[in-house]
């Protein structure tokens, strides 16, 4: 009866966590919405909307490995601009578009006229084929 109980138990747990895990992939347009305006308000990149970002990419990470689903996934990326006579972290862009892929501004280092993003990918057509 105990055994029992504890599969019952273990059942239902996995029933939630993936339950959660859903919920969590339904708010992510929501979320990647209202980053994109915090972004378009502040027109720079702040603390609290580099700590969004990665929370994002975070949460995306953790329900893509709970759930197995691939549909959506975030990336961390590292982008070097080039050089020019005055180069300064204005020239990297605070967000970019491009075919699948939506990418956040998190960091600058003038030094080395490097951008890091946060990029979020929603497969094409092309790679969901294959």
């Amino acid at each position: 009866m105990e055994q029992s109980a504890r599969k019952t138990k273990d059942s239902l747990n996995r029933s939630l966590r993936f339950g959660a895990l859903k919920a969590v992939s339904a708010r992510f347009p929501q979320r990647v919405t209202d980053l994109l305006y915090a972004y378009a308000m502040a027109w720079r990149l702040t603390p609290e909307l580099r700590r969004a970002a990665f929370q994002l990419k975070a949460d995306i990470d953790y329900w893509g490995a709970g759930s197995g689903q691939q549909d959506m996934r975030a990336i961390y990326l590292a982008l070097t601009k080039p050089p020019d006579d005055s180069w300064t972290c204005d020239n990297c862009d605070l967000i970019m578009v491009s075919r699948g892929r939506l990418c956040f501004l998190v960091g600058c280092d003038p030094a080395y006229k490097n951008c890091s993003y946060v990029c979020l990918e929603r497969p094409t057509n092309h790679k969901l084929r294959r």
